[in-house]
């Protein structure tokens, strides 16, 4: 079972193995038709991220950058903003050298999001 954790990451001790990427893409607004389910209950995603620093994986943090118009951005990582940002806690997560390209799995499945690291 995988394990999420609320934070505030500009109050925590961390140490950032990695430049930020983009997990997933949903779109809330997806027309659907009558009888089917959005695609956003069953989406995956798999890709390559380079390590910048070497350190032990504990836990993958996201965040959301909510797009609801040219003008109009929310993103849940600002420090003034009163969002918060979540991690996914790594059970056994591998040690990383700087430099390592790491898979990155990521699936969404019925609103649970699951992150495994394949090194």
């Amino acid at each position: 079972m995988t394990n999420h954790v609320g934070i505030h990451l500009a109050t925590l001790e961390h140490k950032k193995l990695s430049e930020p990427f983009e997990m997933l893409t949903l779109n809330l607004c997806e027309d659907v038709e009558t009888g089917s389910l959005p695609s956003l209950l069953s989406v995956e995603n798999n890709f390559m991220a380079s390590t910048v620093e070497g350190g032990r994986a504990a836990a993958v943090v996201y965040w959301f950058d909510l797009i609801l118009s040219e003008d109009i951005r929310y993103c849940t990582l600002e420090a003034h903003s009163h969002f918060r940002q979540a991690a996914i806690m790594l059970a056994d997560g591998p040690q990383l050298a700087c430099g390592v390209d790491v898979q990155v799995k990521v699936s969404c499945r019925n609103s649970c999001l699951d992150v495994t690291l394949v090194v």
